[in-house]
């Protein structure tokens, strides 16, 4: 009987490389306490440009890894396939309309619209960048067995995360900048001002010569 050598028996008997990702929701929070000048100068607006609505979110991502692990009792080498799990969030998500506007109003509820557009964005990116992490981890190790000593084959790991994979996911957040841009175009931010009479656009002005 021919024996079975380690490789062969690492390529039978090791379970799949798994990625496991998952997106989360953000939580919602809601301020009306500040006014658009505190807004403004928390939005860092530039000089002549009032914040009537703010919202805050941090985009992130976990990553965590196990191994399918075989040691070789005789040469203590170890083979491996991955256990990849990310975590992806828009977090908690901070929704700020200016004080001047009384909740339930049509100036409020304006803002409010414009700002959660803002905060569905967010959400989107995140699971966007969960679901191209995942796809670029299982492109990067497929159906390869790696070996090597578990420490080597930890570390390995360690580095192609804190290397590749975690740059990449904030690589992929950075681009809702643009999303936000859209948003925030001159046509967007017309039509909110002429909304509800003109009320938006009266506040703004008198914020602005304040």
């Amino acid at each position: 009987m021919v024996p079975v050598t380690f490789e062969q028996r690492c390529e039978a008997e090791l379970a799949p490389t798994t990625v496991a990702v998952v997106w989360e929701p953000s939580r919602m929070v809601f301020d009306h306490t500040r006014s658009i000048q505190q807004l403004s100068r928390d939005g860092k607006s530039s000089p002549g440009h009032v914040v009537l609505g703010l919202t805050q979110s941090t985009l992130g991502s976990q990553f965590t890894f196990g191994m399918n692990a075989i040691t070789d009792p005789v040469s203590g080498r170890t083979c491996m396939r991955p256990q990849i799990a990310v975590r992806a969030s828009a977090g908690t998500q901070k929704v700020f309309v200016a004080s001047e506007f009384p909740k339930g109003s049509c100036a409020y509820q304006s803002v409010l619209d414009h700002e959660l557009m803002h905060a569905r964005v967010n959400d989107e990116q995140a699971l966007f960048t969960a679901r191209r992490v995942e796809a670029e981890i299982m492109r990067s190790l497929g159906k390869r067995i790696f070996y090597g000593t578990r420490e080597e084959l930890e570390g390995y790991l360690a580095t192609a995360i804190r290397d590749h994979w975690a740059p990449m996911a904030n690589k992929d957040f950075a681009r809702v900048e643009t999303d936000h841009a859209h948003i925030d175009s001159p046509g967007e931010n017309r039509r909110v001002m002429a909304s509800c009479n003109g009320e938006l656009a009266r506040h703004a002005l008198l914020a602005a010569r304040s």
